[in-house]
């Protein structure tokens, strides 16, 4: 894991988007999708 901090920007009046994100992202980090993904788009 990276231990650095990324981001998705939302408009503000995009509340529904940014729940569906946060959703989404909190299950990928609960699987070992979420560390396949960081190797393969984040380690050198």
């Amino acid at each position: 894991k990276t231990g650095e901090a990324y981001g998705i920007a939302v408009r503000k009046e995009d509340k529904e988007l940014k729940v569906l994100l946060n959703e989404g992202i909190a299950k990928l980090k609960k699987s070992t999708k979420w560390d396949e993904l960081i190797i393969k788009y984040f380690s050198e």
